[in-house]
């Protein structure tokens, strides 16, 4: 099996090619996946790319306000993992920083992951809305030069975060979560998350806490002949002690298919997305009504105007951008048309009302082949995409829903591709891809202009 992301994901989609030429059907590049929250990390670029641009505005209307669950204090138990001997070092004052993830509490605290170009993943905090930030990594090992540290986390709020790294290091087979309830000043390590049993290496692409005491880990273990293995982990005392509740060895969630996301919307009810990249027919996506102990597949009903969507062997449909709040939800599912030519790629927003048990087309369609597709609640979201699905360089339009996907207002047009965390309907920031240079941006108009930040370490 691969040991790099990198080398999984080319892995997978040259089996992918394989079985489509065995089967008849013409072999293609896959579309673009969106960045999840978690997202696998890509190699860093060496600059910045030019400051986005935007086309007039549109109006856009106000969200209708949802709450947000209270945190408590996490468990407070002497930690058990030892310090590393050798951790990560702190950045110092100055460093400039490339921004890889990013979650703000408010207009002005957040967290991030990212750091200089290609040293590993850092635990950035702010306090001036993304300019300057501080170091705040826990002690996990430094990782070997060639295998920078990759990290994933979850953010509830300006205090409280949980963090694990990615291990690829075929002599590690355990990792630990890190959580802290002060910003990062300190952190406790958890029991060790083990797999040894169960896959050549370990990359964590999920954290979720529904609350100070409940959440998941979701991680890939290794891929081979149309596989993705996985494994989640759950917890129930803040991320002190946690149990592996799928695994490729309990058979209880299907290894087959290429996993792109999970969320869950408490501690029943949860779902996990994939891409089949047309290689098996239907569409994947499975879900759980008991924490993952057992899981579903839920009938996605095709357009009528395509009714053969999800069964023709020329198309291939994945599921992508799951959102679950209490019982409603989203997901989109995007799908590439091998006949066409040129081939062309289109998405469907699909909703549910059941905890994703049942799941209804939505009546207005997105309004392009969309490359991410972001909930900041039921009813209020962003969708980024083009209608021209061809052309790397086509400039790519931002809509705004605030009914929760029924209907759609587009709010801008950039150059640049994004992983978008809004707080509200006006403020939010991105981080902005164009070719392979990222940069951090930040609106506050809904996404109708944007200004490019410069994140560096504060003095």
């Amino acid at each position: 099996m691969c040991r790099s992301l990198t080398c999984r994901l080319i892995l997978f989609l040259t089996i992918c090619a394989l079985a489509l030429a065995a089967c008849g059907a013409p072999a293609t590049e896959t579309p673009a996946e969106p960045t999840r929250a978690p997202q696998p990390t890509q190699p860093l670029p060496t600059a910045p790319p030019p400051s986005p641009t935007v086309m007039p505005p549109t109006e856009t209307a106000a969200p209708a306000d949802t709450a947000t669950p209270a945190a408590t204090e996490p468990s407070t138990v002497s930690p058990t993992t030892a310090p590393a001997a050798n951790p990560i070092a702190h950045l110092s004052a100055g460093t400039v920083l490339t921004i890889t993830r990013l979650h703000m509490s408010d207009a002005t605290h957040g967290w991030a992951i990212g750091g200089p170009l290609n040293i590993g993943d850092h635990i950035l905090r702010t306090g001036d809305g993304g300019k300057t930030w501080s170091d705040v990594t826990p002690p996990e090992s430094v990782s070997a030069p060639e295998m920078p540290n990759n990290a994933t986390g979850y953010f509830m709020d300006d205090h409280t975060a949980w963090v694990t790294y990615g291990n690829f290091n075929g002599g590690e087979t355990s990792a630990s979560v890190w959580r802290t309830a002060d910003g990062g000043a300190t952190w406790q390590g958890s029991t060790l998350l083990n797999w040894t049993d169960a896959g050549d290496y370990f990359d964590a692409t999920d954290i979720q806490f529904l609350d100070a005491q409940t959440g998941f880990v979701f991680a890939h273990l290794g891929v081979g002949m149309m596989h993705d293995y996985v494994s989640l982990y759950r917890t129930s005392d803040g991320g002190v002690n946690w149990e592996r509740i799928v695994d490729p060895l309990l058979d209880n969630l299907t290894m087959s298919c290429d996993k792109t996301g999970i969320v869950f919307a408490d501690a029943n009810t949860g779902l996990v997305t994939g891409d089949c990249h047309a290689v098996a027919p239907g569409v994947f996506l499975q879900a759980t009504k008991d924490g993952g102990a057992t899981w579903t597949t839920p009938e996605l009903a095709s357009p009528t105007d395509k009714p053969d969507l999800f069964t023709d062997q020329n198309i291939g449909c994945g599921t992508y951008n799951p959102a679950l709040f209490a019982q409603s939800g989203a997901l989109v599912v995007r799908c590439s048309f091998f006949t066409a030519n040129p081939i062309r790629a289109e998405s469907y927003l699909y909703t549910t009302a059941d905890g994703g048990q049942t799941w209804t087309l939505s009546a207005t369609p997105l309004p392009m082949a969309s490359t991410s597709v972001t909930f900041l609640d039921a009813k209020l979201g962003w969708a980024q995409g083009t209608l021209d699905s061809n052309n790397p360089t086509a400039p790519l339009d931002l809509y705004q829903t605030t009914d929760g996907g029924a209907t759609w207002t587009k709010v801008g047009t950039a150059t640049w591709s994004g992983i978008f965390n809004f707080i509200n309907d006006q403020t939010g920031w991105a981080v902005a891809q164009a070719s392979d240079a990222l940069a951090l941006v930040v609106t506050t108009n809904g996404g109708q202009k944007w200004s490019l930040l410069k994140p560096q370490i504060a003095p």
